[in-house]
């Protein structure tokens, strides 16, 4: 019953950890592609300034 117990929990704590791990992830691709999109706007802004 207490290696069930143990089981059980060690489980659980993996789950949070992926779930975690997903979220970092997530915000991580997120602010890449903010950070893109910056850099094609100050691109495409100094193109026109050239121009």
């Amino acid at each position: 019953m207490q290696r069930l117990l143990f089981d059980f929990l060690f489980f659980s704590l993996g789950g949070t950890v992926g779930v975690i791990a997903m979220c970092i992830l997530q915000a991580g691709r997120q602010s890449d592609r903010k950070m893109m999109v910056g850099n094609c706007e100050t691109s495409s802004q100094s193109r026109l300034k050239l121009r």
